[in-house]
């Protein structure tokens, strides 16, 4: 259970940063 909650924490620091960079990517348009 512990670990199961790790990887969605992982999943979504991951997503929020990818999610970040293409905010960033398209403010610059």
């Amino acid at each position: 259970m512990e670990a199961k909650a790790m990887s969605e924490v992982r999943i979504s620091e991951t997503t929020n940063f990818q999610t970040s960079r293409r905010n960033k990517r398209q403010k610059n348009i």
